[in-house]
């Protein structure tokens, strides 16, 4: 699997995982709040892992 096929689909088992959710519901287009029903606090833990996962920080605020 190449990077740029590789970055989207752990992003969206990321996003999944936070909101116990399939990664198939994810989509790049999915509103978290609206389509997933992410809360704040989703939020932080999705920021969190991203982080973590891809060695970044995301500023906050």
């Amino acid at each position: 699997m190449s990077e740029s096929t590789r970055v989207p689909e752990r992003v969206r088992e990321i996003v999944a995982e936070a909101l116990a959710r399939s990664p198939s519901d994810v989509r790049l287009d999915s509103i978290l709040m609206a389509d997933l029903g992410a809360e704040s606090l989703d939020f932080l833990d999705i920021v969190f892992k991203l982080e973590h996962e891809f060695h970044i920080q995301i500023t906050r605020g």
